[in-house]
Protein backbone atom coordinates (compact mmCIF):
# COMPACT_ATOMS: atom_id res chain seq x y z
CA UNK A 1 0.00 0.00 0.00
CA UNK A 2 1.43 3.36 -1.04
CA UNK A 3 1.22 6.32 1.27
CA UNK A 4 2.55 9.78 1.99
CA UNK A 5 3.59 10.93 5.46
CA UNK A 6 3.41 14.68 6.01
CA UNK A 7 4.87 16.71 8.90
CA UNK A 8 2.85 19.92 9.22
CA UNK A 9 1.48 22.58 11.58
CA UNK A 10 -2.07 23.43 12.65
CA UNK A 11 -1.44 27.12 11.88
CA UNK A 12 1.25 29.46 10.58
CA UNK A 13 3.60 31.10 13.05
CA UNK A 14 4.67 30.37 16.59
CA UNK A 15 2.89 28.30 19.23
CA UNK A 16 1.44 25.91 16.67
CA UNK A 17 0.76 22.26 17.27
CA UNK A 18 2.70 20.06 14.87
CA UNK A 19 1.26 16.92 13.32
CA UNK A 20 2.48 13.83 11.53
CA UNK A 21 -0.23 12.57 9.15
CA UNK A 22 -0.20 9.35 7.13
CA UNK A 23 -2.27 9.55 3.92
CA UNK A 24 -3.11 6.72 1.51
CA UNK A 25 -2.57 7.24 -2.22
CA UNK A 26 -6.32 7.81 -2.71
CA UNK A 27 -6.26 10.72 -0.24
CA UNK A 28 -7.71 8.88 2.76
CA UNK A 29 -6.11 9.92 6.05
CA UNK A 30 -5.02 6.79 7.91
CA UNK A 31 -3.93 8.51 11.12
CA UNK A 32 -2.50 11.65 12.67
CA UNK A 33 -0.07 11.98 15.59
CA UNK A 34 0.37 15.30 17.39
CA UNK A 35 2.87 17.12 19.59
CA UNK A 36 0.09 17.24 22.20
CA UNK A 37 0.06 13.44 22.54
CA UNK A 38 2.33 11.11 20.57
CA UNK A 39 5.16 13.23 19.15
CA UNK A 40 8.06 14.74 21.07
CA UNK A 41 6.99 17.90 22.93
CA UNK A 42 10.24 19.52 21.70
CA UNK A 43 8.78 19.48 18.16
CA UNK A 44 6.03 21.95 19.12
CA UNK A 45 6.47 25.47 17.74
CA UNK A 46 7.12 28.09 20.44
CA UNK A 47 7.96 31.78 20.70
CA UNK A 48 10.85 30.98 23.05
CA UNK A 49 12.80 28.60 20.84
CA UNK A 50 14.04 29.83 17.45
CA UNK A 51 15.25 26.29 16.69
CA UNK A 52 11.62 25.16 16.65
CA UNK A 53 11.09 26.91 13.30
CA UNK A 54 10.27 24.61 10.38
CA UNK A 55 13.31 25.98 8.55
CA UNK A 56 15.60 24.51 11.21
CA UNK A 57 13.59 21.31 11.69
CA UNK A 58 13.62 20.26 8.02
CA UNK A 59 17.17 18.92 8.40
CA UNK A 60 16.59 17.27 11.79
CA UNK A 61 13.30 15.39 11.38
CA UNK A 62 13.30 12.23 9.26
CA UNK A 63 10.40 9.89 8.52
CA UNK A 64 10.72 6.51 6.84
CA UNK A 65 8.46 3.54 6.29
CA UNK A 66 9.57 -0.06 6.45
CA UNK A 67 6.84 -2.66 6.10
CA UNK A 68 4.23 -2.05 8.79
CA UNK A 69 6.37 0.49 10.63
CA UNK A 70 6.68 4.26 10.21
CA UNK A 71 9.78 5.59 11.97
CA UNK A 72 10.12 9.22 13.05
CA UNK A 73 13.68 10.22 13.96
CA UNK A 74 14.35 13.62 15.53
CA UNK A 75 18.14 14.14 15.55
CA UNK A 76 19.68 14.27 19.02
CA UNK A 77 16.24 13.87 20.64
CA UNK A 78 15.02 10.35 19.86
CA UNK A 79 12.84 8.20 17.67
CA UNK A 80 9.27 6.87 17.63
CA UNK A 81 7.95 3.82 15.78
CA UNK A 82 4.30 3.92 14.65
CA UNK A 83 2.17 1.07 13.37
CA UNK A 84 1.62 1.93 9.69
CA UNK A 85 -2.09 1.08 9.59
CA UNK A 86 -3.25 2.44 12.96
CA UNK A 87 -0.71 5.09 13.98
CA UNK A 88 -0.36 3.53 17.42
CA UNK A 89 3.05 4.03 19.00
CA UNK A 90 4.92 0.70 18.91
CA UNK A 91 8.06 2.02 20.60
CA UNK A 92 9.58 5.31 21.69
CA UNK A 93 13.14 6.13 22.73
CA UNK A 94 14.38 9.51 23.89
CA UNK A 95 18.11 10.11 23.87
Amino acid sequence: MLCCVVFHQTQAGSNAERLLTCIEKDGTILWTASTENELFAKLKATDKDAISGMFFLKHNVHVRRSGNLVLLNYDRVGFIGFDFKTGKVVFREEI
